[in-house]
């Protein structure tokens, strides 16, 4: 017997400018015969809201939150109908965002780009939750807001690649 998630697509378009999709999802198992019966509920997508901190505490510098844009990848595998695996939003002048239209899913912050050189993100919180390490997990309620926090001082790794006899590595590729 085999166990399989049946996803179920709507979209609308009923006068929306873009279209807004309608999923359900219910585990089938499948064995040697018809399955017949299944029963799954329709749910919105949802939208993920969120705001930039900055942590600037003993420094004069500064981020254009503008710059930044986050990146979150699906955990499962979604029908290409879905939406991509991975969705990409730019952070606006006040510092806030927002990911439109997420289905149902699991997901993962998994890029924060344009930021400056010393700066990085320190932590990534969901209420009380620290979504650097636990997943995202999107329902139908609407989604505590992310609050990413962006901090100045970020370290530096610097190193050779060295073979067996401590000599360089040809063709290796060095990190900074």
């Amino acid at each position: 017997m085999t166990s399989l998630l049946l996803i179920l697509l709507l979209a609308l378009s009923q006068g929306q400018a873009e279209k807004a999709y309608l999923t359900a999802r219910t585990p089938v198992d499948v064995g040697y015969k018809d399955v017949e019966g299944i029963t799954a509920i329709i749910k919105p997508s949802v939208d993920l809201k969120g705001k930039i901190v900055v942590d600037a505490a003993g420094t004069s510098l500064k981020i254009q939150p503008e710059k930044l844009r986050l990146t979150l990848r699906s955990m499962e595998t979604l029908p290409s109908l879905v939406g991509p695996p991975t969705v990409s939003q730019v952070v606006d002048p006040a510092g806030t965002f927002a990911f439109q239209g997420l289905p149902e899913s699991t997901y993962q912050l998994t890029t924060v780009s344009g930021l400056p050189q010393e700066a990085y993100a320190a932590e990534v919180r969901q209420g009380a939750r620290n979504v650097l390490e636990d997943p995202i997990s999107i329902t139908t309620d609407t989604p505590e807001p992310l609050q990413l926090t962006i901090r100045f001082g970020a370290g530096r790794v610097d190193g050779t690649v060295q073979d067996a006899e401590q000599k360089p590595v040809v063709r290796s590729m060095e990190f900074r």
